[in-house]
């Protein structure tokens, strides 16, 4: 079950294993690209880099959307998350989705 980050060295520890992975799955979308040429791009906000950053989000947003009104039928995927509630949030939390391979 993922875990909140509830202090400073728990939260740098998380944000480095999110930019590893990150940097993993673009490394491993883009064969023949280096982790030197994804820093590189990561410090431009329009690079390709970034670009196919926002796709993914774009299409796990979908996915949660699509998943939402297969497991709730009739009930709106909520706008907000902070509208879920507690044991709806934890089947939408970030730690089951990448359990289970999903990025």
């Amino acid at each position: 079950m993922f875990r909140v980050p509830r202090t400073k060295k728990e939260m740098e520890a998380f944000n480095r294993e999110q930019a590893k992975w990150w940097r993993d799955g673009w490394l491993q979308a883009h064969p023949g690209r280096t982790a030197a040429e994804y820093n590189r791009l990561l410090r431009d906000t329009d690079s390709e880099v970034w670009q196919w950053r926002r796709a993914q989000g774009a299409a796990a947003i979908e996915a949660e959307r699509q998943a939402w009104e297969r497991d709730h039928p009739g009930r709106q995927y909520p706008k907000h998350l902070c509208d879920l509630t507690d044991r709806e949030m934890s089947e939408f939390s970030p730690g089951n989705r990448r359990a289970s391979g999903q990025r």
